[in-house]
Protein backbone atom coordinates (compact mmCIF):
# COMPACT_ATOMS: atom_id res chain seq x y z
CA UNK A 1 0.00 0.00 0.00
CA UNK A 2 1.54 3.46 -1.20
CA UNK A 3 -1.25 5.21 1.03
CA UNK A 4 -0.92 6.85 4.61
CA UNK A 5 -2.67 8.07 7.24
CA UNK A 6 -2.87 11.77 8.65
CA UNK A 7 -4.23 11.62 12.11
CA UNK A 8 -5.55 15.33 13.73
CA UNK A 9 -7.48 14.06 17.18
CA UNK A 10 -8.39 15.53 20.83
CA UNK A 11 -9.02 12.31 22.27
CA UNK A 12 -5.27 11.51 22.83
CA UNK A 13 -5.95 7.93 24.54
CA UNK A 14 -8.40 7.08 21.30
CA UNK A 15 -5.86 8.16 18.74
CA UNK A 16 -2.88 6.53 20.85
CA UNK A 17 -4.85 3.15 19.84
CA UNK A 18 -5.99 3.89 16.53
CA UNK A 19 -2.16 4.41 15.78
CA UNK A 20 -1.65 1.17 17.19
CA UNK A 21 -3.70 -0.36 15.34
CA UNK A 22 -3.00 1.17 12.16
CA UNK A 23 0.61 0.48 11.99
CA UNK A 24 -0.17 -3.16 13.21
CA UNK A 25 -1.68 -3.17 9.46
CA UNK A 26 1.17 -1.91 8.30
CA UNK A 27 -0.42 1.89 7.28
CA UNK A 28 1.58 3.69 8.07
CA UNK A 29 0.28 7.18 10.28
CA UNK A 30 1.41 10.50 11.14
CA UNK A 31 0.09 12.90 13.77
CA UNK A 32 -0.44 16.80 13.45
CA UNK A 33 -1.86 18.59 16.32
CA UNK A 34 -3.65 21.39 13.63
CA UNK A 35 -5.20 20.02 10.07
CA UNK A 36 -3.15 23.05 8.60
CA UNK A 37 -0.33 21.15 9.12
CA UNK A 38 -2.03 18.70 6.78
CA UNK A 39 -0.64 20.97 3.41
CA UNK A 40 2.47 20.27 4.84
CA UNK A 41 1.94 16.84 4.29
CA UNK A 42 0.98 16.80 0.59
CA UNK A 43 3.47 15.15 -1.54
CA UNK A 44 3.92 14.96 -5.35
CA UNK A 45 5.24 11.10 -4.88
CA UNK A 46 1.55 9.81 -6.16
CA UNK A 47 1.24 8.43 -2.40
CA UNK A 48 -2.61 8.44 -1.24
CA UNK A 49 -3.06 10.30 1.99
CA UNK A 50 -6.36 9.64 4.39
CA UNK A 51 -6.96 12.68 6.65
CA UNK A 52 -8.61 11.05 9.87
CA UNK A 53 -9.75 14.09 11.67
CA UNK A 54 -12.40 14.52 14.91
CA UNK A 55 -15.43 16.44 13.94
CA UNK A 56 -13.98 19.03 16.53
CA UNK A 57 -10.89 19.73 14.67
CA UNK A 58 -12.51 19.91 11.38
CA UNK A 59 -15.12 22.41 12.47
CA UNK A 60 -11.99 24.64 13.91
CA UNK A 61 -10.29 24.56 10.96
CA UNK A 62 -13.07 24.82 8.61
CA UNK A 63 -14.33 28.52 10.97
CA UNK A 64 -10.42 29.49 11.84
CA UNK A 65 -9.02 29.25 8.37
CA UNK A 66 -10.50 31.52 4.91
CA UNK A 67 -10.91 27.58 3.34
CA UNK A 68 -13.31 26.85 0.58
CA UNK A 69 -14.57 23.90 1.61
CA UNK A 70 -14.95 22.20 -1.65
CA UNK A 71 -11.45 22.81 -2.42
CA UNK A 72 -10.80 21.46 0.77
CA UNK A 73 -12.62 18.40 0.18
CA UNK A 74 -11.43 17.62 -3.05
CA UNK A 75 -7.69 18.03 -2.10
CA UNK A 76 -7.46 15.39 0.23
CA UNK A 77 -9.68 12.79 1.03
CA UNK A 78 -11.23 12.95 4.41
CA UNK A 79 -12.52 10.84 7.70
CA UNK A 80 -14.16 12.11 10.29
CA UNK A 81 -14.25 11.18 13.46
CA UNK A 82 -17.61 12.22 15.76
CA UNK A 83 -18.18 12.03 19.49
CA UNK A 84 -22.02 12.19 18.76
CA UNK A 85 -24.54 9.57 16.95
CA UNK A 86 -25.38 12.39 15.06
CA UNK A 87 -27.54 11.86 11.21
CA UNK A 88 -27.17 15.40 10.01
CA UNK A 89 -24.11 15.98 11.12
CA UNK A 90 -22.89 12.78 8.96
CA UNK A 91 -25.34 13.83 5.98
CA UNK A 92 -24.13 17.54 5.79
CA UNK A 93 -20.18 15.85 5.85
CA UNK A 94 -21.09 13.57 3.50
CA UNK A 95 -22.53 15.77 1.04
CA UNK A 96 -19.20 17.90 1.73
CA UNK A 97 -17.28 15.53 0.46
CA UNK A 98 -15.88 13.32 3.21
CA UNK A 99 -15.12 9.41 2.04
CA UNK A 100 -16.85 8.70 5.77
CA UNK A 101 -18.03 9.57 8.96
CA UNK A 102 -17.83 6.66 11.47
CA UNK A 103 -18.99 7.40 15.29
CA UNK A 104 -16.01 7.39 17.67
CA UNK A 105 -17.76 4.43 19.95
CA UNK A 106 -17.45 1.76 17.00
CA UNK A 107 -15.25 -0.93 17.56
CA UNK A 108 -11.82 0.50 16.50
CA UNK A 109 -11.18 -2.01 14.27
CA UNK A 110 -13.66 -1.59 12.05
CA UNK A 111 -12.90 2.05 11.55
CA UNK A 112 -9.33 0.94 10.91
CA UNK A 113 -10.47 -1.29 8.45
CA UNK A 114 -12.99 0.96 6.41
CA UNK A 115 -10.08 3.31 6.22
CA UNK A 116 -7.54 0.68 4.75
CA UNK A 117 -10.39 -0.46 2.08
CA UNK A 118 -10.70 3.33 1.12
CA UNK A 119 -7.17 4.00 0.65
CA UNK A 120 -6.62 0.81 -1.35
CA UNK A 121 -9.89 1.95 -3.50
CA UNK A 122 -8.14 5.77 -4.03
CA UNK A 123 -5.06 3.47 -4.80
CA UNK A 124 -6.17 1.16 -7.15
CA UNK A 125 -8.43 3.91 -9.02
CA UNK A 126 -6.18 6.86 -9.75
CA UNK A 127 -7.45 10.27 -9.50
CA UNK A 128 -8.78 12.06 -12.29
CA UNK A 129 -8.39 15.91 -12.96
CA UNK A 130 -11.36 17.82 -14.78
CA UNK A 131 -10.36 21.34 -15.56
CA UNK A 132 -12.45 23.22 -16.76
CA UNK A 133 -10.82 26.36 -17.28
CA UNK A 134 -8.34 24.42 -19.90
CA UNK A 135 -11.44 22.51 -21.08
CA UNK A 136 -9.32 19.34 -20.28
CA UNK A 137 -9.66 15.92 -18.60
CA UNK A 138 -6.21 14.39 -17.38
CA UNK A 139 -6.16 10.59 -16.09
CA UNK A 140 -3.63 7.80 -15.94
CA UNK A 141 -1.23 10.69 -17.47
CA UNK A 142 -3.58 10.91 -20.69
CA UNK A 143 -4.92 13.75 -22.04
CA UNK A 144 -8.30 14.29 -23.40
CA UNK A 145 -9.95 18.04 -24.91
CA UNK A 146 -13.42 19.07 -23.46
CA UNK A 147 -15.39 21.37 -25.73
CA UNK A 148 -16.88 24.06 -23.98
CA UNK A 149 -20.48 23.10 -23.80
CA UNK A 150 -19.04 20.09 -21.85
CA UNK A 151 -17.43 21.66 -19.09
CA UNK A 152 -19.92 23.82 -18.89
CA UNK A 153 -22.07 21.16 -17.41
CA UNK A 154 -19.23 20.08 -15.26
CA UNK A 155 -19.29 23.59 -14.16
CA UNK A 156 -23.09 23.72 -13.46
CA UNK A 157 -23.30 20.28 -11.59
CA UNK A 158 -20.28 21.64 -9.21
CA UNK A 159 -21.60 24.28 -8.31
CA UNK A 160 -24.90 23.57 -7.52
CA UNK A 161 -23.73 20.52 -5.35
CA UNK A 162 -27.13 18.51 -6.05
CA UNK A 163 -29.84 17.16 -8.19
CA UNK A 164 -29.75 19.86 -11.31
CA UNK A 165 -33.15 19.57 -13.60
CA UNK A 166 -32.89 19.16 -17.08
CA UNK A 167 -35.07 21.93 -17.14
CA UNK A 168 -32.32 24.44 -15.32
CA UNK A 169 -29.34 23.47 -17.25
CA UNK A 170 -30.92 23.36 -20.64
CA UNK A 171 -31.76 27.20 -19.39
CA UNK A 172 -28.79 27.87 -18.00
CA UNK A 173 -26.45 26.49 -20.91
CA UNK A 174 -28.98 28.02 -23.95
CA UNK A 175 -31.60 29.97 -22.41
CA UNK A 176 -34.53 28.00 -24.06
CA UNK A 177 -35.95 24.37 -22.59
CA UNK A 178 -37.02 22.74 -25.43
CA UNK A 179 -36.79 19.56 -27.29
CA UNK A 180 -34.02 20.49 -29.43
CA UNK A 181 -32.22 21.84 -26.27
CA UNK A 182 -33.41 18.85 -24.09
CA UNK A 183 -31.83 16.84 -27.04
CA UNK A 184 -28.61 18.61 -27.14
CA UNK A 185 -28.04 18.32 -23.46
CA UNK A 186 -28.52 14.60 -23.56
CA UNK A 187 -26.24 13.94 -26.89
CA UNK A 188 -23.93 16.15 -24.67
CA UNK A 189 -23.85 14.44 -21.90
CA UNK A 190 -23.23 11.12 -24.02
CA UNK A 191 -20.25 12.12 -25.30
CA UNK A 192 -19.22 13.84 -22.16
CA UNK A 193 -19.64 10.20 -20.05
CA UNK A 194 -17.89 8.58 -22.94
CA UNK A 195 -14.80 10.76 -22.74
CA UNK A 196 -14.88 10.08 -19.12
CA UNK A 197 -14.92 6.46 -19.52
CA UNK A 198 -14.75 4.72 -16.50
CA UNK A 199 -15.09 7.71 -13.92
CA UNK A 200 -18.60 8.35 -16.55
CA UNK A 201 -20.82 7.36 -14.07
CA UNK A 202 -20.03 10.64 -11.89
CA UNK A 203 -22.51 12.53 -13.82
CA UNK A 204 -25.58 10.17 -12.36
CA UNK A 205 -28.65 10.88 -14.05
CA UNK A 206 -31.23 10.49 -11.23
CA UNK A 207 -34.49 9.90 -13.49
CA UNK A 208 -37.54 12.31 -12.83
CA UNK A 209 -35.87 14.69 -11.56
CA UNK A 210 -32.56 15.33 -13.71
CA UNK A 211 -29.05 14.95 -12.83
CA UNK A 212 -26.02 15.44 -10.08
CA UNK A 213 -22.50 14.82 -9.78
CA UNK A 214 -20.74 12.57 -7.84
CA UNK A 215 -16.79 13.74 -6.91
CA UNK A 216 -15.47 10.30 -5.88
CA UNK A 217 -12.26 10.25 -6.96
CA UNK A 218 -12.18 12.62 -8.86
CA UNK A 219 -10.64 16.21 -8.59
CA UNK A 220 -12.65 19.36 -10.79
CA UNK A 221 -10.94 22.95 -11.24
CA UNK A 222 -13.29 25.58 -12.02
Amino acid sequence: MGGYIVLCDHNSKWAEKFTDEAIKRNIPTVVVESIAEIEDKLTADGSSIMLVCSLIELREYLKNNTVDEKIFFEKVSVFVISDSNDDNEEIYYIRQGCVDFQWRKRNIFIIVERIRALLNKIEKAGEMIIDTKELMIIYDKEKINLKKREADIISILYNRDEIVSTEEICLEMWGVYDEKTKSNLYNTIYELRRKLAGKGGCIQNIYGKGFILSKDGIRIII
